[in-house]
């Protein structure tokens, strides 16, 4: 390797933790301001010395080259912490430092000189294994291809201490050249697939080492998970919750599915309390007996005045709801009965051109001036959920142009957009009504593919 290559490599930040040995000697009674560092680099399996060797010294930007005892000396060294990257062909490169002391007194600096041991580690051992995807309602297992692996040198000696790669169309993935005589760990990131995410289940029997140059290990398959969509808030009906009859509920809708037994009297009422966000509860108030239930959609919590009907007061609620993979949501906010004036309508048409690729939608005409915006959501096939598209702030603007090839359309073969007018009343976005079979009311469907 030459010197300009070791040098693009002296960024590298990994601290030498393991395969050396620190050791002082020659501690005289001289005073000296210089010490002399001696590094000796050895085969980590064989414990026999490297010749040739190349060693680079960061701070002096200079290369020497370890002789066939494998030994290598820097001399005159002032008092400081000193960074080497370590390497020869055929083995993993490797970052070892160390530091120069004044151990005398007074005025008197004594520094010692440094003898370091640095175990470079042969190449050549391979490492894969297979990921695999786990349907969320039938169990089947099928390839998670692009899906990025990381394997990782547990101990931090080696440089890079990270290496990663994608799995191929059949989930399988391939790490070559690693460092023999180390151990190592494989990670799979949390992935974001149609709209779900995933992770890794089996993720602490991703340890291996004791491998060497040649070897070739075979991990057991990885298998990853839906963990859900985070439950967010993206309705209420404080708006219009009715402050005369005694039976009005609260309506709470969220984004995703939830548990029923999560959601059962979980959740609090106070009057005059105040919402502390953050901590996701009430502060202060006086507490309203309530009952609490799931709507038959299976996202909408449904919140019952028990004792009263509402009144015009300020209320803070309180609770939590959990998916059905496992993902939770706790949530404080204040809110005022019957504040808000209405809610907008819902668009009266919506329609797409495949020629132009515009989405477009009809509005009651006496309702546009009222209007503050439009929310527009998506759902692919292969999404169990809608999101948020696009936000459009002009009331006027009834079209946007859709682009088929953005990518989080990639591997559907239809997408479902919703539009959704808003307005905001009093200081507070008030969306249009819907019904319970869908998110949003108003549709259109897009083909993107072959069907």
């Amino acid at each position: 390797m030459n010197k300009k290559v070791l040098i693009l490599l002296s960024s590298a930040t990994v601290l030498m933790t393991g395969c050396m040995e620190d050791e002082v000697v020659n501690a005289t009674d001289e005073a000296k301001t210089n010490s002399t560092i001696t590094m000796k680099i050895v085969d980590s399996k064989s414990g026999l010395p490297i010749d040739s060797a190349v060693v680079y010294s960061e701070l002096d930007q200079d290369t020497l080259y370890s002789d066939s005892m494998g030994v290598v000396t820097w001399e005159k060294n002032a008092i400081g912490d000193y960074r080497y990257i370590v390497s020869k062909e055929g083995y993993a490169h490797q970052i070892a430092n160390i530091s120069i002391e004044e151990s005398g007194k007074g005025n008197t600096a004594r520094v010692a000189d440094r003898i370091l041991q640095v175990d470079l580690h042969k190449e050549g051992v391979t490492v894969n294994g297979t990921v695999l995807l786990k349907d969320t309602k039938t169990d089947n297992l099928t390839a998670a291809s692009k899906i990025p692996v990381v394997i990782k040198y547990v101990n931090g000696e080696v440089y890079p201490s990270e290496i990663k790669t994608t799995t191929d169309a059949s989930g399988v993935f391939s790490f070559k050249n690693l460092a023999e005589n180390c151990d190592y760990q494989i990670v799979v990131p949390q992935a974001e697939i149609d709209g779900q995410t995933y992770e890794a289940r089996n993720a602490d029997e991703l340890v291996v080492g004791g491998l060497r140059a040649g070897e070739v290990r075979s991990m057991n398959q990885i298998t990853m998970e839906v963990v859900g969509l985070l439950p967010e808030l993206i309705r209420t009906n404080f708006a219009t919750l009715d402050t005369i009859d005694e039976d009005a509920d609260i309506f709470l809708t969220f984004s995703t599915d939830l548990v029923e037994d999560s959601v059962e009297n979980a959740w609090s009422v106070y009057k005059g309390g105040i919402a502390n966000v953050e901590a996701g509860r009430c502060e202060g108030g006086a507490q309203v007996l309530v009952a609490s239930g799931l709507d038959r959609d299976g996202r909408t919590v449904m919140i019952n005045s028990v004792s009263n009907k509402w009144n015009r007061s300020t209320y803070c609620l309180e609770g939590s709801v959990y998916t059905k993979e496992g993902r939770s949501k706790k949530l404080a906010v204040n809110f005022t009965p019957g504040s808000l004036s209405g809610r907008p309508s819902n668009v009266t048409k919506i329609t797409f051109d495949d020629t132009e690729n515009k989405l477009s939608w009809t509005v009651y005409k006496n309702e546009i001036a009222g209007l503050s915006g439009y929310k527009i959501f998506y759902r692919t096939d292969r999404m169990a959920d809608a999101l948020e598209f696009r936000d459009v702030t002009d009331s006027r603007t009834t079209e946007i142009n859709i682009n088929l090839y953005d990518s989080r359309f990639e591997d559907a073969t239809r997408v479902y957009f919703y539009v959704l007018p808003y307005a905001e009343i009093n200081g507070k976005i008030v969306t249009s009504d819907v019904g319970d079979e869908d998110l949003l009311t108003k549709k259109v469907d897009l083909v993107t593919g072959d069907e």
